[in-house]
């Protein structure tokens, strides 16, 4: 009966079923929920989250409090994450959520504060830390962008275009990176492209007047794969990079030669569990989910929502797979560790981390 009500709730909707043990009905239970883009474009990344969530699961059987997790296909459509949200919160009664869009977090944000849920987003969007129960999961931005710039100016080369995704994420990440570029290089171009663009011929032919050393790309799967094949097609061998650009794509070997500054690299064991799992090299942020997760488990299993200080000092304490957490002056998680990643035969490689 139990197995025909979870495939009933996964035919409805996206939502994952987690079934409920016997052993721990005297438990108190904690909803969790997730939004995240789960298909079509993004389908790999919900494989990637099943995962994690999976592995989440082996690594608290022995909690005091019974997690169960939520999954709702948010997709990038803040109408259809504003419906979500209120189904978490109203219908699903959730005890926390977390996420990694922007555009989600911003819609979020300001329904989880007011209802005194916690809230944890790996975003670069300011909007989703406002407030005393939303933070953010988030990368020491200036650090990757001096990395970048070093590098750049190491190979003698400083004329960079910055070209980038018109999407929350990407303008803030470019935003909070713009001042050090500025400071260490010299921005020949300067260019953004509207969601979902398909045809990057005009924008590459701008890339070509200006002749940039260098494209920093920021985007998000599929128009990173897109321009990527277009660059290739209209014979523009200028090397390119940006933060976390090997994580953008679904085929490495389109960069292959290219690198990028990515926070610290997954914990080898991590990584072990997760192919055991059928996953592909390119672990598509299930580091950063189960992070999120385990973050937002630890608040709960050592403070409690009723004050946040203490429950976000506690998520702080989190065994990482991406390395140490610390808690910002702005009450966020903040990663220090980054690193310089390379594509060596169709998969990443890093060298030189940064502590």
């Amino acid at each position: 009966m139990k197995k025909f009500l979870c495939i009933l709730c996964m035919a409805l909707s996206l939502v994952a079923c987690d079934n409920k043990d016997e052993n721990v009905t005297n438990k108190p239970v904690v909803k969790i929920g997730v939004m995240l883009p789960l298909s079509g474009d993004m389908a790999s990344y919900g494989d990637a989250t099943k995962r994690a969530i999976k592995m989440v699961r082996e690594d608290t059987k022995d909690t005091k409090n019974h997690y169960e997790f939520i999954l709702e296909d948010s997709g990038t459509d803040t109408a259809k994450a504003s419906t979500i949200i209120r189904k978490l919160v109203f219908t699903d009664k959730i005890n926390a959520v977390m996420g990694y869009i922007s555009s989600t977090a911003m819609v979020a944000a300001p329904i989880t504060e007011e209802n005194k849920i916690p809230s944890i987003w790996y975003v670069s969007a300011p909007e989703a830390s406002v407030g005393e129960y939303n933070f953010r999961l988030y990368p020491d931005i200036i650090t990757a962008a001096k990395m970048i710039s070093s590098k750049i100016k190491s190979e003698n080369k400083k004329n960079i275009a910055i070209i980038y995704q018109n999407i929350p994420s990407m303008n803030y990440l470019v935003a909070d990176m713009l001042p050090t570029f500025k400071q260490e290089l010299k921005i020949v171009l300067n260019e953004n492209f509207v969601p979902d663009e398909k045809n990057f011929f005009a924008l590459i032919q701008k890339i070509k007047r200006a002749k940039p050393d260098y494209i920093v790309f920021e985007a998000t799967p599929p128009e990173t794969d897109i321009f990527i094949k277009q660059l290739h097609e209209n014979n523009v061998n200028i090397p390119i990079t940006g933060f976390q650009l090997l994580g953008m794509t679904t085929n490495l070997e389109l960069l292959a030669g290219a690198w990028d500054v990515d926070t610290a690299q997954s914990d080898p064991n991590f990584v072990a569990r997760y192919k055991q799992m059928g996953g592909a090299d390119n672990i598509f942020y299930a580091d950063y989910v189960y992070t999120m997760l385990m973050a937002l488990i630890n608040g709960f299993e050592n403070a409690g929502p009723d004050n946040m200080d203490e429950f976000i000092a506690a998520t702080a304490q989190t065994k990482s797979p991406i390395g140490k957490l610390e808690v910002s002056a702005d009450n966020d998680l903040v990663i220090h560790n980054h690193i310089y990643q390379h594509v060596v035969n169709g998969k990443k490689r890093s060298y030189g981390e940064v502590k």
